[in-house]
Parts: C-alpha cells; sequence; structure tokens
C-alpha cells in the first residue's frame, strides 16, 4: 500500500498544501544505503575519525547529514537528559569564501554559535580571551580574537559539551584557498582538530572532497568513504528504484486531481540526472505553480517551466561523471598494486563495483568516435519526422 498524504488536507490553503510537501522527505533507496554505511561508521569508529560523505551535487547529501543529525539526537536522548549540558551532535555548514580563502575564523564562530544552545542552563566558560558571554548569555567573540583562540575555544566547548559527532555540510569549501596554502595544510589543520577536540568528523560535499582525502596516507587508513550515488540510466534496477521515488513523490502532492508523473519518467530523470535532491525541490516547484494556477493537477508545463536549462544539467553531468571515475576501482590499479606486492596478476577474487557504474563513470564522457563516410553519403538510419513531445495527460 503506497502511502498517501492526509485527505484533509485538501480542505487547507493552498500554502498549507504547499509546506506540507516541501517538508515532505523520500526516504528512497540511495538514501538509506547511505545513512546506514554512515551510521555503522559512527558507531564503529573512535573520536578522532573523519568520515568523508561525497557525491555529485543535488543527490541529497545536506538532507543526509540533516537526517543524521536528527538520528543522532534521538538515539542519545537518555544520556542527554542525565547530562543536561551535553550536545551529542552539532551540524554546521562550511561557508564559501568571499575572498577566495576559506574563512577558518567565520567556521570557528559558526560552530560556537552551533554549540551555545539557548536552552541549556549549563554555560561553558572557553578558557580564552576574546571569547564569552554577554549579560543576556549569548555569544560574544571580540574582532581582534585570533584564530587560534577561537580554535582552542571550540575545542574545549565540544569536550565541556560532551559532543561526540561533528557534522560539516559543503565541506568541499575546506579546499578554497589561495597559491599561499596548500591543500595539505588545510588537511592537517582538520586532522590536529579533530584529534585534538576528541571527535569524530563528519565532512559531506562533493568530489573536490577527494582533493583532501588522498593527501594524507595516514588519513586514507584511518579515515572512512561514504559514497553516496545517483541512480545510474544504464541499470535497470535503478531506473526501477528512481521510478518509485517519481510515484512515491507524486502521491505525496496534495492536488484534488489525479497526477501521472511516471508518464515523464524518461524527462524527469534528463532533467534530474538521477538524484533526488534535484528532482525534490524541481516538483516542490512545479507544484507551487499547480497549486496557484488553480489546474489541481500537475502537468508538464509546471516541469518544463521550472526544470534546469539543458546547459547546467551538462555541466552538473560532467563533473559527476569526473568524481564517478576518480572512485570506481580501475583494474590498472589493482594489478599495479599486486605486481608492486609480489603477487600473481590474476586474483579470484572480483571487484564490487557494478559493471553500469563503471560504465557510467567512465565510458559516458568520451564521445564516441564516428566512422568516416564518403562526401555525401547517409548515415544509415531514417530521419526524424516532425518535433518530438509528450502528452498531457
Amino acid at each position: 500500500m503506497v502511502e498517501r498524504f492526509p485527505h484533509k488536507l485538501l480542505s487547507r490553503s493552498l500554502s498549507e498544501r504547499l509546506d506540507y510537501f516541501e517538508s515532505y522527505t523520500l526516504a528512497h533507496p540511495r538514501l538509506k544505503e547511505a545513512n546506514k554505511e554512515i551510521t555503522r561508521y559512527i558507531r564503529n569508529s573512535k573520536n578522532g575519525t573523519i568520515i568523508y560523505l561525497y557525491g555529485p551535487s543535488g543527490v541529497g547529501k545536506t538532507t543526509l547529514l540533516k537526517r543524521l543529525n536528527v538520528e543522532t539526537i534521538n538515539e542519545t536522548y537518555s544520556a542527554a537528559k542525565a547530562d543536561q549540558g551535553c550536545i551529542p551532535v552539532i551540524y554546521v555548514e562550511a561557508p564559501f569564501p568571499e575572498s577566495r580563502n576559506f574563512d577558518w575564523r567565520d567556521f570557528y564562530i559558526r560552530s560556537l554559535t552551533a554549540l551555545e544552545e539557548p536552552l541549556i542552563d549549563y554555560k561553558i566558560t572557553y578558557g580564552v580571551q576574546g571569547v564569552r558571554r554577554n549579560e543576556d548569555g549569548k555569544l560574544k567573540v571580540e574582532k581582534d580574537t585570533p584564530i587560534r583562540s577561537l580554535r582552542i575555544a571550540l575545542e574545549n566547548a565540544l569536550r565541556y559539551r560532551n559532543t561526540s559527532v561533528f557534522l560539516v555540510d559543503e565541506a568541499q569549501h575546506f579546499t578554497k584557498m589561495t597559491s599561499g596554502r596548500t591543500y595539505k595544510d588545510q588537511l592537517n589543520c582538520l586532522k590536529s582538530f579533530v584529534n585534538l577536540a576528541d571527535v569524530v568528523l563528519v565532512l559531506g560535499g562533493t568530489y573536490e572532497l577527494l582533493t583532501l582525502h588522498d593527501l594524507s596516507d595516514q588519513l586514507c587508513r584511518r579515515g572512512k568513504d561514504v559514497h553516496f550515488k545517483r541512480y545510474f540510466a544504464a541499470d535497470s534496477k535503478d531506473m526501477d528504484k528512481f521510478e518509485n521515488c517519481v510515484y512515491c513523490l507524486q502521491n505525496q502532492m496534495p492536488l484534488k486531481g489525479e497526477t501521472n508523473l511516471v508518464q515523464y519518467l524518461d524527462y524527469l530523470y534528463e532533467r534530474s540526472l538521477g538524484c533526488v535532491g534535484i528532482l525534490k525541490p524541481w516538483l516542490d516547484s512545479a507544484l507551487h505553480d499547480a497549486l496557484f494556477d488553480g489546474t489541481e493537477v500537475l502537468l508538464l508545463k509546471h516541469l518544463q517551466d521550472n526544470a534546469l536549462p539543458a546547459s547546467k544539467c551538462e555541466k552538473i553531468l560532467l563533473e559527476a561523471i569526473s568524481g564517478e571515475s576518480e572512485v570506481v576501482e580501475k583494474k590498472e590499479s589493482v594489478d599495479a598494486l599486486r605486481k608492486n606486492l609480489g603477487l600473481s596478476l590474476k586474483s579470484n577474487f572480483q571487484s564490487d563495483v557494478k559493471p553500469t557504474e563503471a560504465c557510467a563513470a567512465s565510458n559516458s564522457i568520451k564521445p564516441k568516435k564516428s566512422k568516416k563516410r564518403r562526401v555525401g553519403q547517409r548515415k544509415p538510419h531514417r530521419d526524424p519526422v516532425g518535433i518530438p513531445t509528450y502528452e498531457e495527460s
């Protein structure tokens, strides 16, 4: 039985109906897989571990991190209730640097603010000059406070709050810097911070995170990887799952008329690239139009008016394919490893990478070479007739 929206919503205002759908989060297979894997790593990892959550832009990493934040709070509710000053997990978004150099000062202040829960009476003594609370108990950071002092204050606050999990979204922004610093400097800062703060750090971001990930042999060994994948069109099982996502979402749309989005599955995949994190906001906007223009049915026009342009989709796709090619285990790498270890090149074990994923990550980015033909020779297929269109339901 497919879950549908509460029928009583149809008697509510258009804004309430739209708010319902916008707040709805679909627990689809890819999200569940990544959530299960990252939760296992958090539970089994010692403090000081860095977990890298990466995937294409719009795949749903922010949704997953916010979900992890809520789940961790719920799981540690009893311990937090016993220790009323405890904040077991914090979620912070790494800011994009305006000056092309990652702003550590801004990051530390945002993190300190996240630890200043206003409902907690047990306030923090930071132990450094320049970071204090005013008479109202609000966090105050003096302008000339050194970055080193801010970092020490954050480390002290995390230990004081017994924080065990630190979730950082948009973590690829750590790689933004001018030539004055190196990626390894950024990595060493993170590594030292995590060890001294005694937390499990979860970095969520695009494939740019791999730039930091591969710089340290120690972190390659101690770090954990979670690849949040999109749905691949070349995999029939993936497309079945994506179709089910579309079906579940259409059944959550509080519309009076019957909406059939599955008939536009090809178009929905084309403009979402198999990423539910792109699909859902797109449907949010389309639903808004369907509600406020009075049709009470979501039509193809609503989808087309709110779809990402093909040029933007192509840019996101090429970046995704490039990143996917970096994480697919290549035969050449395995052969080189076995050769250096003194093993035979033939292994009894096969890679767990699906052929469709390897194909999507390597072959899709390369245009096919066309065979040479004589001047005036036609291609061996019929010319298209008319303009392809979709029929409205």
